[in-house]
């Protein structure tokens, strides 16, 4: 694994290592394993833990871990890379929008196309979707920074 959140990619392998010990397959199932994506709210989409702190004592629910999606945990590790898609990603998903919805078709391209217009400094409103998610600025995802020196920067850790 690579560097994310101030922790060494061997640090990441520990608690992953700690997972798959605590959570022998069959015998105690991850709290973060079971729907909905807990960032996108996607109540149908397959969901796997995604940690934000990788220090001991080890911790596999929220704060710690969360249950999200292939699509919202892609954009999460990718938002260093692409910070005007990550905000498009999460203006997305404040108008009621799933990970899901971005497989090709138009939700895709008019959230590309919001990206692009981020990325030359012009903004655009995306029109609502017809779900009931009621999200805030305040969820977890939201506090997530875009800053590189993050990656591998300790400073960067949640927990001290």
């Amino acid at each position: 694994m690579n560097c994310y959140n101030g922790y060494s990619g061997q640090e990441r392998n520990r608690k992953q290592a700690a997972a798959n010990r605590e959570f022998v397959k069959g015998v105690k199932d991850h709290p973060c394993s079971t729907p909905p994506c807990m960032m996108c709210g996607d109540p149908d989409s397959k969901v796997a833990p995604h940690s934000e702190d990788y220090s001991k004592p080890y911790f596999f629910e929220p704060p710690y871990e969360y249950a999200v999606c292939t699509m919202c945990h892609s954009r999460i590790h990718r938002r260093f890379a692409s910070p005007a898609s990550w905000e498009a990603y999460k203006m997305h998903l404040r108008r009621g929008g799933y990970g899901s919805d971005l497989k090709p078709g138009s939700v895709a391209d008019m959230v590309k196309k919001l990206t692009r217009t981020l990325e030359a400094g012009s903004e655009f409103a995306l029109p609502p979707l017809p779900r009931d998610k009621n999200l805030s600025a305040t969820e977890w995802w939201e506090q997530l920074s875009v800053d590189p020196r993050f990656i591998d920067d300790p400073s960067a850790r949640p927990r001290r």
